[in-house]
């Protein structure tokens, strides 16, 4: 009745004091991984002249939490950029990993009979990212907008 899907995805974050001699030419930044290396980062700004700075990995490529670990991860993403933002900010935090990133999807239409007194409520009700059917299919779809399920034969 759950459907679960779990692409291995984790992340590690931690908060950095921003150089005040920082003369970026950028606000926000974000290193996408790729399938050689399912690697990533995220750096944006706080209030207090900081930065959040998040580690991102998948399957095996989970990022660390220790203080060398994590900067060697961050040297190994496709670009230097991010490792080398770091290289003078100061560290206020120690990282923090998650790693609980899968998807349930509770099939709560198949339950016959339905429990009387029964209410789904939140994300059991509704799922995050409900599978949407592709304009034209051969079920009648009336294209992106139907928020119905797809039917799996």
């Amino acid at each position: 009745m759950t459907e679960r899907i779990d692409a291995r995805l984790g992340y590690s974050s931690r908060y950095y004091r921003r150089p005040a001699d920082r003369a970026a030419p950028w606000k926000a930044m974000y290193v996408q991984g790729n399938p050689d290396v399912p690697r990533g980062g995220v750096i944006v700004p706080v209030e207090g002249d900081r930065w959040l700075v998040i580690l991102i990995g998948q399957g095996e490529h989970q990022p660390p939490t220790g203080e060398q670990e994590w900067l060697v991860f961050a040297a190994s993403l496709r670009s230097g950029e991010l490792s080398d933002a770091l290289k003078n900010a100061e560290p206020l935090s120690d990282a923090v990993a998650f790693r609980a990133t899968a998807n349930e999807w509770t099939h709560f239409e198949r339950v016959r009979p339905w429990p009387c007194g029964l209410l789904v409520v939140g994300g059991r009700a509704v799922p995050v990212q409900p599978r949407v059917r592709p304009r034209n299919d051969d079920r009648g779809s009336t294209g992106p907008g139907d928020r119905r399920p797809a039917h799996r034969p």
